[in-house]
Parts: structure tokens; C-alpha cells; sequence
């Protein structure tokens, strides 16, 4: 019972590893697209911290303390 599970998770860990390889080849070409251009460095960045200037901004306009 437990050797076709074994035969399983072996072809699902080379399927990983194999998507795994696929994806890190991937970012090396777009890294390397990256660093030659410096505004799309800045626009990936901007939009990186954009959402997260969203947020905080909206907890401290919740957190204020209104004024009596």
C-alpha cells in the first residue's frame, strides 16, 4: 500500500523540482531585463510599495483619536 504512495510523491517532488527550475531560469531573465533598465526598476518598487503605503495609511486614519 504504501509503495504506489511513495511512486507518487517521488513524481510530484521531480514535478516540483523540475517547475521549480523552470520558475528560478524565468526570474533569472526577467532580473536580468531589470537591471538594464532603471525605470522599470523604480515602477517595480513603486508598485511594491504602493499597496503597503495603502494600508498603512489606511490604519492610522482609523487609529486617530477624535478630537472632543
Amino acid at each position: 500500500m504504501t509503495a504506489p504512495f511513495i511512486a507518487i510523491l517521488i513524481l510530484l517532488l521531480q514535478g516540483f523540482a523540475y517547475w521549480n527550475k523552470g520558475l528560478s531560469a524565468s526570474l533569472r531573465v526577467i532580473a536580468k531585463w531589470t537591471r538594464r533598465s532603471l525605470g522599470l526598476r523604480f515602477l517595480i518598487l513603486f508598485g511594491l510599495f504602493v499597496p503597503f503605503w495603502e494600508v498603512v495609511s489606511m490604519f492610522s486614519f482609523k487609529l486617530q483619536i477624535p478630537k472632543t
